[in-house]
């Protein structure tokens, strides 16, 4: 299974390359740790996460659970869908600058400088975004 972060732009426009599946390998709380210091955005900020899951959890759970869980999905309700385009940019533009310049992570930053692409054309655009996390076969 391959795992995919990628952008989503609330204007529907879409990147013509495949791109997302490293950042979706070492995951987006990964890359936090390169923004602690700076009072940037962390980029897992950004990702859309899907309600349902947490909903379904929360049906099926023990009573010990549930409080945890629902601080969750209040937290996930209350968390803006869309995000500002330059935001988003400074927190890439951050991450391209700190990620170590090494073989693991050199397709991490090939993803990112195709984000940072993206957010420079939304941000050019005035286009809300969001990071999707899928999967596939």
């Amino acid at each position: 299974m391959i795992v995919y972060a990628i952008i989503e732009r609330k204007s529907g426009k879409r990147a013509d390359e495949e791109y997302g599946q490293n950042i979706g390998a070492m995951g987006l709380d990964s890359l936090d740790q390169y923004l602690r210091e700076d009072g940037l955005t962390p980029i897992s900020e950004f990702m859309r996460e899907d309600t349902s899951t947490v909903e379904e959890a929360l049906k099926i759970a023990q009573p010990a659970e549930k409080p945890a869980l629902e601080r969750r999905l209040n937290a996930l309700q209350a968390k803006s869908d869309w995000h500002d385009p330059q935001e988003g940019l400074k927190t890439v533009q951050a991450l391209i600058e700190r990620l170590p310049d090494d073989a693991q992570h050199q397709n991490v930053a090939a993803d990112l400088k195709v984000y940072q692409r993206i957010l420079q054309e939304a941000s050019h655009d005035g286009d809300p975004f969001r990071i999707n996390v899928a999967t596939a076969d």
